[in-house]
């Protein structure tokens, strides 16, 4: 088994992604990330000078402090994107949402997207990557053996939303965001892949929801 999970490098993949839809890639950009956590994602992939994030989590705060002093950059957290408007203004030129949208319901993912949209620069670059709930999820598909959606709803202590790559562009476009990518991706390389299979397998440009890939992505751009 060792030997399989060798042929997948994970960061490896997922960087061959953002390359692959991000556009060109901004470089050294000033990046405000709407649930950011410990600010991981942003730092390995998007190399930023300054780093702004918005997570109410204490612990995650406290790490996201520390990966940005390690790494050398300017960045802050706030416990709602209201605030970092207010202190920051439109000052990023990346916008970045990841696994932020499931955990939301409609009136507040509208919420974050335009307060998210305020944050931008004009011409900034939006990235946002999730995973809707569905039963044929290979992500959520093993929790119908540990008692379903409700079960895990009850374990992480929060619900799991349904949002589909129209309901985002439709968001996009009432807040000023002109969507210039978008599909479908597997939460993780699964490893029986080879990596040659799995650089065109991972994921999937289109405007549709495809049931058995686990993830969705959109990118764009402020106009």
């Amino acid at each position: 088994m060792a030997s399989f999970l060798n042929l997948v490098d994970q960061k490896d993949c997922t960087r061959h992604f953002i390359e692959a839809v991000v556009d060109p890639l901004p470089k050294n950009p000033v990046i405000v990330d709407i649930g950011c956590g410990d600010g991981r994602f942003a730092l390995d992939f998007f190399s930023p000078q300054a780093l702004f994030g918005v997570d109410n989590d204490s612990k995650k705060q406290t790490d996201f402090y520390q990966n940005i002093k390690s790494s050398g950059i300017e960045g802050k957290t706030y416990e709602s994107v209201k605030l970092l408007y207010e202190d920051q203004g439109p000052c990023a030129d990346v916008l970045i949402y990841v696994g932020l949208f499931e955990l939301i319901d409609e009136a507040t993912l509208s919420e974050v997207i335009k307060l998210g949209s305020a944050c931008l620069k004009k011409g900034g670059t939006v990235f946002c990557l999730y995973y809707p709930w569905s039963n044929f999820s290979p992500f959520y598909a093993p929790l119908l053996l540990k008692g379903g959606k409700r079960k895990y709803e009850a374990r992480i202590g929060t619900q799991v939303y349904s949002p589909n790559l129209k309901d985002i562009n439709n968001l996009f476009e009432e807040n000023g965001l002109v969507a210039e990518a978008s599909g479908c991706i597997n939460p993780y390389p699964s490893y029986f892949w080879q990596k040659k299979i799995l650089r065109t397998g991972f994921f999937l440009p289109t405007k549709y929801d495809i049931p058995f890939f686990g993830g969705r992505y959109m990118v764009g751009k402020k106009t």
